[in-house]
């Protein structure tokens, strides 16, 4: 299972249709240098120029102007592994031009200036008006009925918390879900299809009241008549969540069963730098969830030794108390960190498609954390030859 599994399952030749949307961006990346001209590498020393009454600037130089955006991200890792890609987003800039998928766009995209740091990135927004006054109305618009755009087997959905008008478009799908559900086989009145994956990456939802992410959550359940919903998030996205489900429990793993017992869909994923966790609505008993292939084990023993390797064994010993229902997968470490930004996106995509083509939850997440491993090692988006090149490599060293 899990890592060891993917590369039997790499062989899958299944061609799915995933549609990404709402958002998009343009992201420019940029480096900065202190008075000496030597790069600044930490967040900290560039906190510190900022404040020096002594500087009066701050040098800095654009490195690269990309097409960005959760959809368009997800889209893109998609796409690196086959299959009918689309992008509905806010897509007016030149810098969309040269993607190799369907595009669609609704407006103008978000600017966003991303200043990487060694132990983190600097992300400045700045939002658009089209991302401001967003509904499922202006998706509709874009081509087709939205029903027949989201009848992809994979729906890709991103960035909740920068447009107010995601929670209120699901709602909507929902209750044309439901209305496709009344009408006979012939299918006359349009609904969203059920039997797609739904991928909900929501990003930095601190940004949004507690109450408007527990109206999400709320909505979600209600997709799931229309899709196996998903709902992957970040350690902080995770913790707000928490808060705003009202969930006390104190094991991530107790409270990410918690969102999801609340919510009724079909997963809710954490993935974080060290690991990948997820609570499902099935009994996993059969997939052997507590089990390691040799390669994480050796991974594992490679980052820790001793005293601290046989703690961490004895964590997962302690996990067999657990719910059956809840999964987790150890991350890769990567040797170098080139580029973060982006990286949940990726993962959030293939976990999705791994789903949608009928893979267990323990095989996903390994492929999830594949390809955010690849990218923030590499900064750049890795095909199966590429991954599977990567997986081998790190196998042997």
């Amino acid at each position: 299972m899990g890592y060891g599994e993917l590369v039997d399952r790499f062989t899958d030749d299944i061609e799915l249709r995933v549609t990404a949307f709402p958002d998009g961006s343009v992201d420019t990346y940029y480096s900065v240098f202190d008075e000496h001209g030597e790069r600044i590498t930490d967040r900290k020393t560039f906190g510190e120029c900022i404040a020096c009454d002594d500087l009066t600037s701050i040098p800095i130089e654009r490195d690269s102007r990309e097409p960005g955006g959760q959809a368009t991200n997800m889209a893109v890792q998609a796409h690196a592994l086959g299959g009918e890609k689309t992008v509905v987003g806010h897509l007016d800039d030149p810098v969309f031009d040269g993607l190799p998928f369907e595009t669609l766009s609704m407006g103008e995209p978000a600017r966003i200036d991303v200043y990487p740091f060694d132990d983190d990135d600097l992300v400045i927004s700045r939002t658009s008006s089209d991302l401001d006054s967003w509904s499922l109305a202006d998706l509709r618009a874009a081509r087709s009925p939205s029903w027949d755009l989201l009848s992809a087997d994979v729906v890709c959905c991103g960035n909740w918390a920068s447009l107010e008008g995601v929670t209120a478009a699901l709602a909507e799908l929902a209750e044309l879900a439901g209305e496709a559900d009344e009408t006979d086989e012939t299918g006359e009145t349009g609904g969203a299809s059920e039997g797609g994956t739904f991928v909900l990456d929501p990003g930095p939802v601190k940004n949004r009241p507690r109450v408007a992410v527990s109206e999400l959550l709320t909505t979600l359940g209600e997709l799931e008549s229309a899709f196996d919903v998903v709902y992957s998030v970040s350690p902080a996205e995770f913790e707000y969540t928490v808060e705003a489900a009202g969930i006390e429990a104190e094991t991530d793993r107790e409270r990410l069963a918690g969102v999801r017992e609340v919510t009724g869909i079909s997963g809710v994923v954490l993935h974080a730098s060290e690991r990948a966790i997820v609570a499902t609505a099935e009994d996993n008993t059969d997939t052997e969830t507590e089990t390691e292939t040799e390669l994480e084990r050796e991974m594992e023993s490679e980052r820790q030794s001793g005293s601290e390797y046989e703690r961490e064994r004895e964590h997962e010993r302690e996990r067999e108390l657990d719910p059956v229902n809840v999964i987790t997968v150890p991350n890769i470490e990567v040797e170098r960190t080139r580029r973060r930004t982006g990286a949940g996106d990726r993962f959030s995509a293939r976990i999705a498609i791994a789903r949608a083509r009928g893979w267990n939850w323990e095989a996903a997440l390994a492929l999830g954390n594949l390809c955010a491993a690849y990218y923030v090692e590499t900064a750049e988006t890795g095909d199966r030859f590429a991954l599977l090149s990567y997986l081998d490599r790190r196998s042997t060293n």
